[in-house]
């Protein structure tokens, strides 16, 4: 019988979520951005390290269930496409007293 080995949150053995995103960040960089960023500018993309597959959605939930269907042990990353981050925390207030 095998036992995993936890240690915090994470099973001993597995990349953190930094090497996670480092990773897909060189899959991305390697040859996925100049396939899908044509056209698909804000809409979410799910890269699996492991096999370097990947699924384009305009709903991060979609693209992820997607994948995740593809590759059952997959270990994913999200990112949106031309952008830097997922999304924004917090409001944005204007002015329209003027």
């Amino acid at each position: 019988m095998v036992f995993e080995r936890y240690k915090g949150s994470q099973v001993m053995g597995q990349p953190s979520n930094d090497e996670i995103a480092a990773r897909a960040e060189a899959l991305y960089e390697q040859g996925i951005r100049a396939s899908v960023e044509p056209g698909n500018v804000g809409k979410f993309l799910v890269i699996d390290i492991r096999s370097g597959d990947y699924t384009v959605d305009e709903n991060d939930m979609a693209a992820m269930k997607r994948a995740a269907a593809r590759h059952p042990d997959g270990l994913f990353h999200v990112m949106r496409i031309g952008h830097r981050t997922l999304g924004r925390i917090g409001a944005r207030f204007t002015r329209t007293d003027m």
